[in-house]
């Protein structure tokens, strides 16, 4: 791992916007949206916030400048009116579900929330002449990659509904890039992780589905054990790699792309990642590490769908966006979800 210098929460990165924006986040009162959320207002944005609480919390939302309208994003009355009258520069959309396994067992449930939901929000920007589309998307729209660093050039071929989803809306927007003009950033995250520095804001899902806070979960008491998927991957310890980048570094991302968009850029995918892979082992020792405590582990066997590494190849991002990940430091990941874990509000909002 390497540490590198990282500031401290609420530090804006950014410092290229040139003018006050106006910007609707979808799912904003969620876990990565309230970050993003938390470093906009930090550039003076005005940032509303449509969110209809099935997975958010109001206690995400912590600047009192920030507009909150409760509704839901297939809700016609609700998202034509917001947009009609609200003179969006861009529109951040998070609110997607997001567990793999569930959406295996109720795929129509993602394919309703994670695309159907989406056309009317695209719908009432196209009225509106909102033209500036950030979509957080997913790795999970490789499948199983071919490639290991994963460029933006590997063929998308996703394995589940989940990412199936994602990956028919990046198509939508593709297609109304050429029928009417939006322009997109679609970011395609590794596995998001970590919290605010300061122990505000964190990552509160019910049900849990981060290997991170699985694991703190069960120094909490609030789980028994942590199971581990697979011992026998073709990794040097038996146990899948994958790529963790932090939640504010993912923030940075988005505030960056929107910026691009703002100077007149043209719809584009990134990968979001630092491009260093960790295996489940290593993060259990670097819980231990951090914590001082033993986590109480069970080995099974692998879950259908699991590929042994997901690392990203970050660069593009870098060399068009002007992003890199600030924390590439395990051991400063966990330290902040486990100052969020045992923080005032214990994990949970």
């Amino acid at each position: 791992n390497v540490r590198t210098p990282w500031p401290e929460a609420g530090t804006t990165r950014l410092n290229s916007i040139d003018k006050i924006m106006k910007v609707l986040v979808t799912g904003g009162a969620g876990y990565i949206g309230s970050h993003t959320v938390r470093q906009l207002v930090k550039t003076g944005a005005d940032v509303t916030v449509l969110d209809n609480m099935v997975y958010g919390h109001i206690g995400a939302i912590v600047d009192p400048e920030v507009k909150l309208v409760k509704g839901d994003l297939g809700d016609a009355s609700v998202v034509y009116p917001l947009l009609m009258t609200g003179n969006f520069d861009a529109v951040i959309h998070f609110a997607a579900y997001i567990n793999v396994g569930e959406s295996v067992q109720n795929p129509l449930k993602y394919y309703m929330n994670n695309i159907a939901r989406p056309l009317v929000l695209l719908g009432a920007m196209q009225a509106a002449g909102v033209k500036r589309f950030v979509f957080s998307s997913t790795c999970a729209t490789y499948g199983v990659p071919t490639q290991i660093p994963i460029p933006e050039t590997e063929k998308q071929d996703p394995i589940n509904p989940y990412g199936s989803s994602k990956y028919m809306l990046e198509k939508v927007c593709k297609d109304c890039d050429r029928a009417w003009g939006l322009k997109s950033v679609f970011l395609r995250y590794f596995n998001a992780s970590g919290c605010s520095v300061d122990g505000l804001i964190g990552e509160d899902h019910e049900p849990e589905t981060h290997l991170i806070p699985n694991i703190l979960l069960t120094l909490t008491g609030e789980k028994e054990y942590i199971e581990v998927f697979g011992t026998d991957y073709d990794t040097p310890d038996g146990t899948c790699i994958r790529d963790y980048i932090h939640v504010d570094d993912l923030a940075d991302a988005h505030l960056k792309a929107v910026d691009y968009l703002m100077k007149g850029g043209s719809t584009e995918c990134f990968n979001l990642g630092t491009g260093l892979g960790l295996s489940v082992r290593e993060i259990l020792e670097t819980a231990e590490k951090v914590t001082g405590k033993k986590i109480p582990v069970r080995y099974g066997p692998r879950r259908e769908g699991d590929p042994p590494r997901l690392i990203a190849n970050p660069a593009k991002a870098k060399e068009i966006l002007g992003w890199e990940a600030q924390c590439k430091d395990a051991n400063k990941i966990v330290e902040t979800a486990w100052k969020w874990m045992t923080g005032p509000r214990g994990g949970h909002y």
